[in-house]
């Protein structure tokens, strides 16, 4: 669907043992997709229509973006895909709709006001900082998240992490290096890690292309294709953009290993822009906390691709992450390295 630019057009989920293509009124989809699965599995393929495309969706509620964009208790959006519906996420709903009321003559049906969390970020604990994966390390820091190299010189490698930490910074420009000291915690000495963040020119377009993603390398690392669940390294066999209902899980240094199920709905947090949403397990009481900011997101068991970056907290049973789509989408130069 990304290759075809139809990401924004379709919704596929997995609803039991079906999958499910939610479409708006082009023509059908589900063909396609079929062609693409085991033949065993085509059957298990069936179509249903949208009443508004996640594209409209998200046209709609940027019009009133403007108007809530510093209102005291905004939040962000909810997309309800499959139901064609969207809800601003505020936690003073009085004065959210006092605002709408004001601003608006009249606000589309589709479009609803809810309590909700706040969307905290889980930014990385101040101090001092883990070290990349790097395997064979005595150290496995919880806020890194992926290896990956630069797709114009592939032997540079470093890791990903969350980029909020940069903006709350103010390092603003679209492709900003510098060197900065971060203690190492393998040696407990000040090493010199060099700073990329790419795919923005400030914080208020990240709102705009949702990336919270940012690349760090240190000339002096081996990076390798491996990222670290609590327990054991983990190989990475290649990048996974999972579907509705998809089982995932994420490691971060203060909560450790989670897991959930992906659910439908975009979130829209406020100055980020778009995140995908994990449920936590049922008996899991804490999905993610300030600290786990930058870690793996990763669906498999006996294997590992990998899905995203770790981004906020919403309500203690629910994650935020970004998608390592993202890499390829915002044209960061930058891919996965999985592998062989």
């Amino acid at each position: 669907m990304r290759q075809q630019g139809k990401a924004d057009e379709v919704v596929v989920a997995l609803e039991g043992d079906k999958i499910v293509v939610y479409r708006g009124g082009d023509a059908s989809m589900a063909n396609v997709i079929a062609t693409e699965i085991e033949s065993d599995l085509r059957s298990e393929v069936s179509e249903r229509e949208l009443a508004r495309t996640p594209r409209q969706l998200k046209d709609a509620v940027a019009l009133i973006e403007p108007v809530l964009q510093s209102l005291p208790g905004f939040q962000g959006f909810r997309l309800k895909r499959k139901e064609g519906l969207a809800t601003v996420l505020t936690t003073d709903v009085a004065a959210t709709r006092q605002a709408l009321d004001a601003a608006l003559n009249d606000l589309p049906d589709f479009i609803s006001v809810e309590q909700s969390d706040p969307i905290v970020l889980t930014a990385a604990v101040r101090g001092g900082r883990p070290a990349p994966y790097v395997k064979g390390s005595s150290c496995a820091g919880g806020t890194w998240g992926y290896v990956v190299y630069e797709t114009a010189a592939p032997s540079r490698r470093g890791v990903l992490t969350a980029a909020h930490t940069s903006i709350e910074n103010n390092l603003q420009p679209l492709v900003f290096t510098t060197a900065t000291n971060i203690t190492d915690c393998r040696s407990g000495t000040l090493q010199s890690y060099v700073k990329e963040y790419r795919g923005r020119v400030d914080s208020s377009t990240v709102a705009r292309y949702g990336v919270d993603i940012s690349y760090h390398r240190n000339s002096s690392d081996t990076y390798e294709p491996y990222i670290w669940d609590g327990s054991s390294y983990r190989p990475v066999r290649y990048q996974y953009t999972p579907v509705t209902g998809s089982y995932l899980c994420k490691f971060g240094q203060v909560t450790r290993q989670t897991c959930g199920v992906l659910q439908d709905d975009l979130i829209w947090s406020n100055g980020y822009g778009y995140m995908s949403w994990i449920k936590a397990d049922a008996g899991v009481s804490l999905m993610v906390d300030k600290g786990d900011s930058g870690g793996p997101v990763w669906s498999g068991f006996t294997y590992t691709d990998g899905v995203g970056i770790v981004h906020a907290q919403w309500g203690p049973t629910n994650m935020l992450y970004s998608e390592l789509a993202t890499l390829q989408d915002r044209g960061m130069g930058l891919t996965l390295l999985t592998s062989p």
